[in-house]
């Protein structure tokens, strides 16, 4: 039996282990399914088109003193500006050409709306990336995983250096959905990454690979000797939640 302990754990997981799956699911925000278009909620704007859910995103002022029963994500809040975002889930790749210019918007919530409608549209064309990349380095939210679908080899590399840099799902989790997109495309590196770990599997990158392969389908084989080491050898300084996530890693690369 494995005794976990619950200091060296994230918060999140330390409850799902105190009170069990149930309890997290009735703590966390509900998921709310919105329509696709049109979308009109009561008593506010519609948005049933491009540029009414432009006009939306740029206008529609938030009142934060009043009691917000929406649920939020990631600091969105789901009501109008929210549904204009969804709207572009079925939109095509056109439509992103009248949200980028908000990303250079003065107005930093503009940008921030921007990053997150961009994150909901489906095929980001090549000609992005560029643009794209300079607004997540501006600071603009929820672009890692539209960078990751213009498809491009310099894409694949940024994204590659902002998993290195913070390889943890819980901050690095969208750059790690972005790499997922590029599948085979990313194993010579992180071929490269489990080469370096076998000299250094204690190196923080490499706890991080067992986070990635989660993202990745028929990930590299050549990973299963360091995750059964990340599993097994207890003088790496390893939550034991670590050390599970590496366990179950072994056993999805030995189904494989």
């Amino acid at each position: 039996m494995i005794k976990l302990n619950l200091a060296s754990i994230p918060p999140v997981f330390a409850l799902l282990c105190i009170f069990g799956f149930p309890f997290i699911v009735a703590c966390s925000p509900k998921k709310v399914e919105v329509p696709s278009a049109p979308v009109e909620l009561n008593n506010g704007p519609e948005c049933s088109s491009i540029e009414s859910c432009i006009v939306i995103l740029k206008t529609y002022e938030i009142d934060f003193s009043k009691e917000d029963k929406n649920p939020r994500s990631s600091g969105i809040v789901l009501d109008h500006v929210g549904n204009a975002s969804h709207f572009f889930r079925s939109q095509e790749s056109h439509a992103i050409d009248a949200l980028v210019p908000l990303l250079s918007d003065p107005n930093s919530e503009i940008r921030r709306r921007a990053g997150y409608a961009i994150h909901q549209v489906p095929e980001i064309p090549p000609d992005y990336v560029g643009v794209l990349i300079a607004a997540h380095k501006e600071g603009v939210p929820w672009l890692e995983v539209p960078i990751g679908r213009t498809g491009q080899q310099v894409a694949l590399e940024f994204l590659w250096l902002e998993f290195l840099y913070d390889p943890r799902s819980i901050t690095g989790y969208q750059a790690m959905a972005g790499l997922g997109l590029f599948g085979q495309a990313a194993f010579p590196l992180i071929e490269g990454a489990i080469s370096r770990c076998k000299n250094d599997p204690a190196a923080y990158v490499c706890i991080g690979l067992v986070e990635l392969s989660e993202n990745i389908p028929s990930f590299p084989k050549s990973a299963l000797p360091l995750f059964e080491e990340l599993s097994e050898n207890q003088s790496l300084e390893l939550s034991e939640f670590e050390r599970e996530k590496a366990m179950f890693a072994v056993n999805r690369l030995q189904k494989q």
